[in-house]
């Protein structure tokens, strides 16, 4: 099997570049750096399927009237320790952002701080937002629903999105939080089309069916009508539904069908101020005491090491540092041809008329 190439850029590279064509589409330069960050941000995580391959699509939505890159979200409730955001249809990161910001602030005041964002464009990687968190020295969640993209367990048809559940929480070293980012289905759509880029013919078995309902491990086969598989059957499909209605319903948005439309995401960000409840540093103890059991276990055949939720975002920042991230040949082609259209340079710079 032959693999697409891959072209190493640095983060530094991506971001000028990205941050190039969305002013060049409409974006303020605060939204701007928002997406650029966001997309930069998760290929230095190492989560590439929320990188900088996005950022096409998200040009797309801008053409064709379904984003508006200079809207910024707007507050419709504040209430105790509660908050309604419309977002809309602006930017999803900065969206993102705001909600989990005025999250912290609410936890601040009142212990927790629960946040809803309705009319919401794709937010991109959940995880952002909690380590945002983390970094305020707080533990929380985010939840998003996402367009119909999973076959309900035990149907034959599309009901819910990948529906993504992430949460972090903080130790002694501010840099390595601890951090769980997941999809509710066996796997993220992004990353199917991650693997089409790059050239992958066949999968790992069990991810997803073609548009007949039967098992296939073709990435193009998925693409052609298939449907992912929601992860430990009813266990997966239950936690999708839960996010439906505290992403979703809660937040006021979409329904999924109108949400495939959009490319949006019904989000809420819930924080919790750790020294409301124990004493911030008893809890970050116990989080370094948990890392140090992982650390120092034994690993078990076939493992390096034994990895604490979080740890493979550290590893992959770190590596990237010193590497470059890798963009598919396909993907870095397109993103050429889009600021070719929009008059600049691979490197992000105005071309001389």
């Amino acid at each position: 099997m032959s693999l697409n190439p891959v072209i190493h850029r640095t983060p530094a590279e991506l971001l000028r570049l990205a941050r190039a064509i969305l002013s060049a589409t409409g974006s303020p330069p605060e939204q701007a750096d928002d997406v650029a960050e966001a997309l930069v941000g998760s290929n230095m995580a190492g989560h590439d399927s929320h990188g900088i391959q996005l950022l096409a699509g998200y040009i797309d939505g801008v053409r064709a009237g379904r984003v508006f890159p200079a809207e910024k979200p707007t507050l419709i409730k504040r209430e105790k320790a509660m908050a309604i955001l419309d977002g809309h249809w602006g930017w999803g990161q900065t969206s993102g952002r705001a909600g989990a910001k005025l999250a912290i602030e609410l936890a601040a005041e009142n212990g927790v701080g629960a946040v809803v964002v309705r009319n919401c464009h794709h937010i991109g990687r959940v995880g952002e937002y909690v380590e945002l968190m983390a970094k305020a020295g707080m533990t929380g969640i985010a939840l998003a629903n996402v367009g119909p993209s999973v076959l309900a367990h035990g149907g034959t048809a599309k009901r819910l999105g990948t529906n993504p559940i992430a949460w972090a929480a903080p130790g002694g070293d501010p840099s390595r939080p601890l951090v769980l980012d997941i999809a509710t289905s066996t796997i993220a759509g992004n990353k199917v089309a991650l693997a089409r880029a790059r050239g992958v013919e066949e999968m790992a078995p069990g991810l997803f069916v073609d548009k007949h309902g039967e098992p296939t491990q073709s990435p193009t086969a998925y693409f052609d009508g298939g449907t992912l598989l929601p992860f430990y059957g009813h266990k997966g499909f239950g936690l999708g539904t839960m996010v439906e209605f505290l992403g979703g319903a809660l937040s006021g948005s979409l329904p999924p069908e109108q949400l495939a439309i959009q490319y949006g995401n019904g989000t809420i960000f819930v924080a919790f101020n750790i020294g409301a409840f124990v004493p911030p540093e008893t809890f970050r103890s116990q989080v370094d005491q948990f890392r140090n059991v992982m650390e120092t276990m034994p690993p078990a055949k076939g493992f390096e090491r034994v990895l604490a939720p979080g740890d493979p975002e550290a590893d992959a920042r770190l590596a990237r540092a010193k590497s470059g991230i890798p963009v598919p040949e396909p993907t870095w082609n397109g993103l050429v041809e889009i600021a070719a259209s929009l008059g600049l340079t691979p490197d992000g710079v105005a071309k001389q008329l």
